[in-house]
């Protein structure tokens, strides 16, 4: 079942994959290790725990109701939000286990947690830890000293291709099935036309004109329509060779 929710978290995390509310030790924890809070979403609990294991460090990692949703989604549609915060320290025992009352909270978090409200309604005093996981041994080691750069959210080629396995895969899983199913001919075609075609957008996404994501698709697809209407133009009447490629790209960058 383990293995079962990690694949699904890492391949169709824009559904909800829940996890274990409540108390995680990460290393061997004392009654002085920092107290962090995250969401229950399986990926998020895995890769913040095996960051912390990595650099070796202690702490206590609180996983808060979100129905199983990532951070910013979760607080955006408030089911990470204050009252899960306040349940989860109420009821995972962690006032027994350390002697200091701080709770370190994920930036992405704010929009749905009042920190004044945590502390009115816990005792707990909070504050907000760095924007990105990675930034957390770092963090830990300045005694919680946030630099600038841990306060920026960042999107660099390496998130924008996390964000790209995660949020398309799903889509593009659907489209192999219907390949399968209605054009298997077509479906070597689709896997990899529509894997660059996915790929190759979240890459490129800051250099395409455009605010908006499908705005954006749409200016590819526009070129890419340009592209395959001249080669029907001027193909002699034999039609354009790669139609069924062009067309599968047209409707890859738009999903």
């Amino acid at each position: 079942m383990s293995f079962f929710k990690s694949v699904w978290g890492l391949f169709f995390r824009i559904f909800p994959c829940p996890t274990k509310v409540g108390l995680r030790r990460v290393g061997d924890p004392g009654p002085d290790s920092p107290v962090l809070v995250t969401c229950n979403f399986e990926l998020t609990v895995k890769r913040v725990a095996g960051l912390l294991e990595r650099a070796g460090l202690k702490a206590w990692l609180l996983a808060a109701d979100s129905k199983g949703v990532n951070v910013w989604c979760a607080a955006g549609g408030d089911e990470f939000n204050t009252d899960s915060v306040v349940s989860a320290v109420k009821t995972s025992g962690l006032g027994d286990l350390v002697n200091h009352r701080n709770l370190i909270l994920p930036p992405l978090g704010a929009p749905g947690i009042r920190a004044a409200d945590v502390r009115a309604r816990t005792g707990w005093s909070t504050c907000w830890g760095p924007v990105r996981a990675e930034d957390l041994p770092r963090y830990l080691d300045q005694g919680g000293l946030r630099a600038e750069a841990m306060k920026r959210v960042t999107y660099n080629w390496r998130e924008r291709l996390d964000t790209a396995l995660g949020s398309t895969f799903p889509f593009y899983f659907l489209g192999a099935l219907g390949f399968l199913v209605f054009g298997r001919s077509l479906l070597i075609d689709y896997l990899l036309i529509g894997a660059a075609a996915f790929l190759s957008f979240f890459l490129l996404c800051p250099w395409i004109p455009g605010r908006r994501g499908l705005t954006k698709a749409l200016v590819i697809d526009v070129l890419i329509g340009s592209f395959l209407l001249a080669c029907e133009l001027f193909s002699g009447g034999g039609g354009c060779p790669i139609r069924a490629d062009l067309i599968i790209a047209m409707v890859g960058f738009v999903l």
